[in-house]
């Protein structure tokens, strides 16, 4: 399998729940899975496990052949150009003002990363949240203030954060223009 394939699975179960009109409450009592994961498997916060996986199909009725059938898988280039056309707009989570735009992801050894551009409206505010690994993020544009378990630190253009994400964080823009965040995700199977 080509190394982005994680979070095109993510990202396939998504649209595939969302295109059947299953809500994750749905998929949640389905499989017998909390709601808290689901969200995670589907944002590439954490990799499911097999048997996590084909719960979630089987909870969508969704064979594994007619899931995996529609899968792009890259060439086998040595390297991979992502165009700017390309970038796609994804949820990770329902924050209000907070747009994410995906834009690639590679395995590498046993981790897991995923590169996407964040933009912050002014003045949004997300809950905190903890994920499975590790984050980096490269403030492009605006001010920010990123809280992190109970330390506050205030990012300028230029200025890059990276810290373990199992810790409750969240980023403020507590400005009046639009701040944006190169974000790498870094992920260890479990």
């Amino acid at each position: 399998m080509k190394d982005e394939i994680i979070s095109t699975i993510a990202r396939k179960l998504k649209k595939e729940r969302l295109e059947r009109g299953f809500t994750i409450q749905y998929v949640s009592e389905k499989s017998g899975l909390s709601k808290g994961l689901i969200s995670k498997i589907e944002n590439s916060r954490t990799i499911p496990s097999m048997p996590v996986f084909f719960a979630i199909l089987k909870s969508m009725s969704l064979s594994p052949a007619l899931f995996f059938e529609s899968i792009d898988y890259h060439n086998d280039e040595i390297f991979h150009v992502v165009r700017s056309s390309e970038h796609q707009p994804i949820q990770k989570e329902n924050r209000p003002g907070f747009h994410y735009h995906y834009i690639m992801s590679q395995q590498v050894h046993d981790i897991n990363m995923e590169v996407v551009l964040l933009e912050l409206e002014p003045k949004a505010r997300g809950i905190a949240t903890a994920t499975d690994g590790f984050e980096l993020k490269y403030l492009l544009q605006g001010k920010v203030n990123y809280r992190i378990d109970n330390k506050n630190i205030t990012l300028e253009p230029g200025d890059t954060i990276f810290f373990d994400a199992s810790l409750p964080h969240r980023p403020e823009n507590q400005a009046s223009e639009k701040a944006v965040l190169l974000v790498f995700y870094f992920m260890r199977p479990k």
